[in-house]
């Protein structure tokens, strides 16, 4: 099952030529693949702050 878009799932599955990863390996991967989001977004969120 592929889905679109830039989730961290559909880019590790594409990597993979469609093949799954274990269910578990990629929710820890989906997690950790948000958790950097969420820092990389505070960041941009902060610099924005700044130069206003």
């Amino acid at each position: 099952m592929m889905r679109k878009g830039l989730n961290a799932e559909g880019i590790i599955l594409e990597g993979l030529n469609g093949k799954e990863l274990p269910t578990a390996l990629n929710k820890i991967i989906m997690m950790e693949m948000d958790n950097c989001l969420k820092e990389f977004l505070l960041l941009v969120n902060a610099w924005r702050i700044n130069i206003n």
